[in-house]
């Protein structure tokens, strides 16, 4: 049985709960999961948000025996609307819709209007308050209606006038906390007692804008939210809110799919999933559990492990300079992710105008589509063109792969250009969810396709390679070249034992040739220099100018024999020019070489080998002297 599940803001706390408890599920039952999904994108910017929503463009939705839509997280720009159209339309399966009612689909929902009934209840029943406002989710969702339907009963019952100015009307976001705070003190002579938000997060915001006016939560003002987020209770104080048994939830839809393509029949086309209150200290209550405080320095020191994942492999991918660089980079990056597999899978190449744009397609998708990067069955990254038709997902030989787990699909994308896909399998002794290292992941590898792209319509990629790694005058690597081939030689070598020396390399005597014959004259003897060195090298072997009269060559071997053999032929070389140069200087250099013990200690060989070098040159200056 093969179902797809549509999701948005995956790595959102809501959405991995889901995610998790449907792989859990479908792992248990032998259920193929594909899970469309797409990341965060910022509203302001319609451009990212056009090559995220481009994931419900992908599937062949007759394809599937099931289809579960969370719908109430695509809150991008008529996402849900197109998707729902396209649902209708073309697929020919049960259709479950979780936490939102569908009227012409089952639906997996809370009774939103009971439960904001009860928490209205309990500021009126046990704390006495009279003078409670409201937040609601967006009006145009169902749940926000009920949930404002709720708080009215509650005020109603209990004989409470509720007044214009004790709703604000909110959009389920945590980015309007000044502005409702602002909406509710004003032309206010006291604080409302109780401020009752329709979710979690615009709780938060609420609490960190009154915190931020030094009004105190609860001493001066009450505040709940809903859905109980992970957030609710680490937070200080403790937020008061309702728990909503997503996990359940994210179940139950999977299971009455597997009913309706088992073909039984449900008394409803509604399903509800009972919420519990959790009163805490951001009402005034005692909070229902102790804080283990291990667990949330645990938890800190996850994420900022995890923002420094992110940033690093933005400077990673700067050193890609073609499709399959940038392919083998995604590869080392998710290797190093929770993926037990993946699968990049690219369109055929885009068609362009005279001008070189590029012509929108009404599909984002080609028809045709090539797995280009994938593990093996050993683990290891494998680089391959595999051609197939857009409805299969993967090429015929790897559709077993999808067999019996849960698959993401998410987009690869540079703002609305959209490159392909990559199918994401998650390792089974972790939790089934991507967190934002995966969208970086993603961001990053469409961000290096466009720029590879971008790059190769002004010249070809191997002139851009060239002028970014090369020293234009000695046209041997630069300092970037040598980063970017020891890096290279580390990712591919990881932590396997090495046989490698570096050697420092500095000219003797550069300034008295620059003073006394002309910097052209200068340039000249660091060219003989950089030409020497390079044909001392054997084959693999390279050198960089770093800079000024200061080079590095990197020799295949720790033996002291080719390390000496590399000296010996060098000082020959410069012999043989020397003999041609007629003017009053010699071109010299001073040599240091350290041997490589690991790839981890390529930094510290180059710092000795430096230290070496300039203890041989100030040995020749105090000769010299004498």
């Amino acid at each position: 049985m093969k179902i797809a599940l549509f999701i948005c803001d995956v790595y959102q706390t809501y959405q991995a709960i889901v995610t998790n408890a449907m792989s859990k599920y479908a792992k248990e039952h032998g259920i193929t999961l594909i899970i469309y999904a797409n990341f965060v994108a910022p509203a302001n910017n319609v451009f990212h948000v056009a090559g995220e929503r481009s994931i419900i463009r992908l599937p062949d939705l007759s394809d599937f025996d099931g289809i579960v839509v969370a719908g109430d997280t695509f809150k991008m720009f008529n996402m849900q609307t197109e998707l729902m159209r396209r649902i209708r339309r073309e697929a020919k399966c049960p259709v479950v819709s979780l936490r939102e009612a569908e009227n012409d689909f089952v639906s997996v929902i809370i009774n939103n209007k009971k439960a904001m009934y009860e928490m209205t209840k309990h500021f009126i029943d046990y704390h006495k308050f009279t003078d409670i406002c409201f937040v609601t989710g967006r009006m145009e969702m169902l749940d926000a209606q009920e949930r404002l339907s709720g708080y009215r009963l509650a005020m109603q019952e209990a004989d409470i006038p509720v007044l214009d100015n004790m709703i604000f009307y909110g959009d389920y976001w945590r980015l309007k906390g000044k502005e409702i705070v602002d909406y509710f003190m004003g032309g206010r002579q006291t604080y409302p007692q109780a401020i009752v938000c329709s979710n979690d997060y615009m709780a938060f915001s609420v609490c960190e804008e009154l915190q931020h006016r030094g009004i105190r939560v609860p001493e001066d003002i009450c505040v709940s939210g809903m859905d109980d987020l992970g957030e609710a209770r680490t937070a200080e104080p403790q937020l008061t809110s309702v728990e909503v048994p997503y996990g359940e939830m994210a179940a139950v839809a999977l299971e009455l799919v597997a009913k309706l393509v088992n073909g039984e029949q449900l008394e409803s086309n509604k399903v509800y999933v009972p919420c519990k209150m959790h009163y805490r200290s951001s009402c005034g209550c005692p909070d229902d559990e102790i804080l283990d405080g291990s667990a949330i320095q645990t938890e800190y020191v996850k994420f900022r492990y995890m923002t420094k994942e992110c940033i690093y492999m933005i400077t990673d991918y700067s050193s890609a300079y073609s499709d399959e660089e940038c392919m083998e980079m995604t590869g080392r990056m998710a290797k190093r992710l929770e993926l037990k597999n993946y699968f990049i899978c690219l369109n055929e190449e885009v068609d362009k105008d005279e001008d070189g744009n590029v012509i929108n397609r009404d599909d984002p998708f080609s028809e045709t589509l090539h797995l280009r990067h994938h593990l093996d069955r050993h683990g290891r990254p494998v680089s391959t063109d595999i051609p197939f038709p857009k409805k299969q997902l993967l090429p015929d030989e790897m559709m077993k792969e999808l067999d019996g787990v849960t698959s993401f699909v998410v987009p690869l994308h540079y703002r609305k250009d959209v490159f392909g896909y990559i199918v994401m399998q998650i390792r089974d002794n972790v939790p089934c969810m991507l967190d934002q290292r995966y969208e970086f992941l993603c961001i990053n590898t469409g961000s290096s396709l466009n720029m590879i792209n971008t790059y190769e319509e002004l010249v070809s990629m191997r002139d851009i390679k060239s002028l970014y790694l090369k020293d234009p005058l000695t046209e041997i690597f630069n300092r970037r070249g040598l980063e970017y081939e020891l890096t290279t030689l580390h990712q591919k070598m990881g932590r396997k034992a090495v046989e490698m020396s570096v050697v420092s390399i500095d000219m003797d005597g550069l300034k008295y040739i620059n003073d006394n014959f002309g910097h052209a004259t200068g340039d000249a003897a660091i060219c003989h220099v950089a030409r020497c060195i390079s044909a001392a090298l054997e084959e693999h072997e390279f050198c960089a100018r770093m800079g000024g009269d200061e080079f590095v060559a990197v020799l295949y071997s720790d033996d002291e024999t080719r390390c000496e053999e590399f000296r010996m032929k060098l000082e020959d070389l410069l012999a043989e020019v020397n003999k041609d140069i007629y003017e009053d200087y010699v071109v010299e250099v001073s040599i240091g070489i350290s041997h490589v013990k690991s790839n981890d200690t390529i930094l510290d060989s180059l710092q000795v080998a430096d230290e070496l070098m300039y203890k041989e040159k100030r040995n020749k200056i105090n000769k010299q002297g004498r």
